[in-house]
């Protein structure tokens, strides 16, 4: 009995977890041995994982949500952090300044917009790829002015 007690809360909170997510994106990737849950694929792909953790001081352990990414579906998945999204697209300088300027630090990475409905990490690397992909005359017409 005492086992269902503690499995239905963990349950619960993994189901309201992932309740933003669609159907397709709920599954789960197998990389050098270890499953990873997906938690996104716009753009590029969002894992996480529940692991034991050990603190920096090695005193103790606790569970921590890991985060990783990948730049396609069968690319190698590395821990999310600004630094390797900047490693990752070593083109993208709109999208390393979009880094810089709206996340202090890598755990705001994985913020969650709910009106838009969408991770602003996502939100940034698609509005940096618009940005390059198509320039406004306005931007072209001020830089010619200098």
């Amino acid at each position: 009995m005492k086992t269902y007690r503690l499995l239905l809360p963990a349950s619960l909170v993994a189901m309201a977890t992932l309740g933003h997510l669609s159907a397709s994106a709920q599954h789960n990737r197998v990389y050098h041995k270890e499953q990873f849950q997906v938690v996104d694929t716009t753009a590029f792909y969002l894992y996480y994982q529940n692991k034991n953790v050990v603190p920096v001081g090695g005193k103790g352990m606790y569970r921590a949500n890991l985060y990783f990414f990948s730049t396609a579906a069968d690319s190698p998945i590395i821990p999310l952090t600004i630094e390797n999204l900047k490693k990752a697209y070593p083109a993208s300088t709109a999208f390393h300044y979009a880094l810089d300027a709206y996340f202090n630090s890598d755990r705001q990475l994985m913020s969650y917009d709910e009106y838009a409905k969408m991770y602003k990490l996502k939100y940034l690397f698609l509005q940096t790829l618009v940005a390059v992909n198509n320039p406004t005359s306005d931007r072209t017409t001020s830089y010619n002015n200098f």
